[in-house]
């Protein structure tokens, strides 16, 4: 048996796939276990309701790209409206707005850049904070912070930027536009992990705080759960954010980093 530690990427998605498989391609034992499967909006009429009101907000915050997705999904062939600002909580998100928005390159948009990292205003990090220092800029140079705004998401999630809208008097609606449920592992995930329960315990990539709780059950939903879960908090977990890396310390991960979900950071961080 191999002493090199297994990799477990539990993003979900494509984003999640894609890493897993750049592992592989680089040599690595790599095993993509998504935390969710991700499916439509819980209340599609309710979605759809709210989004065709778009023009009567000030700014659309997407917390993801599958956020992006599913809302372009959503709108079909309707055009986004110019007045609406639209925020992102990080590059991939951005990169989704292009991608899967009709009429986005008419409209303001806001997200973390490397500049404002340069800067120290944001640790360098995308996400929550790093979103609001680049709301924060851009208030600072137009005068006015949002009067309503659409916080895009599943059914939870990003809280925080909920409460700092709120905190500064804008009207916040969220609005789940997909579904996020924990997913089981299938047979050949256990088997995966079955066969490694002996070798070393793994490098682990996390990028939520649920995805915490999901691994976990799904762990000990398996006959020899208490071994497998026990197995998994030995291992090296590699979190996108430093309120995951608390979640995780919580559940019992001793050995935790906080590391963007970038292959040649996490591949650094593995070492470390």
């Amino acid at each position: 048996m191999s002493n090199a530690r297994p990799w477990i990427i539990t993003r979900p998605a494509s984003a999640g796939a894609a890493l897993a498989a750049a592992l592989v391609a680089a040599g690595h034992d790599a095993c993509w276990l998504p935390a969710f499967d991700l499916g439509p909006a819980p209340d599609p009429a309710l979605a759809r309701a709210t989004l065709d009101d778009l023009a009567g907000f000030d700014l659309a915050l997407f917390v993801s790209p599958a956020a992006v997705r599913a809302t372009g999904q959503l709108l079909g062939e309707r055009t986004w409206p110019s007045t609406t600002m639209i925020g992102a909580v990080g590059s991939g998100t951005r990169d989704a707005v292009r991608t899967h928005l009709r009429g986005a390159d008419r409209a303001t948009v806001i997200a973390p850049t490397e500049s404002l990292a340069d800067a120290g205003d944001s640790d360098g990090q995308s996400g929550s904070e790093a979103f609001w220092t680049a709301l924060a800029v851009h208030q600072r140079s137009h005068g006015a912070w949002p009067q309503r705004a659409l916080l895009l998401r599943a059914e939870q999630g990003r809280d925080w930027l909920r409460d700092r809208l709120a905190e500064v008097g804008a009207q916040v609606v969220t609005l789940a536009v997909y579904a996020r449920c924990a997913r089981p592992w299938t047979s050949d995930d256990a088997a995966w992990v079955g066969a490694r329960l002996a070798g070393p315990p793994p490098l682990l990539v996390i990028t939520s705080s649920e995805a915490v709780d999901s691994l976990l059950g799904a762990a000990h939903a398996q006959p020899d759960g208490a071994a497998v879960a026990r197995w998994l908090q030995r291992g090296r977990a590699l979190a996108l954010h430093p309120r995951i890396v608390a979640r995780l310390q919580a559940a019992g991960f001793a050995d935790t980093a906080c590391v963007p979900c970038d292959i040649d950071a996490l591949r650094a961080a593995a070492d470390a």
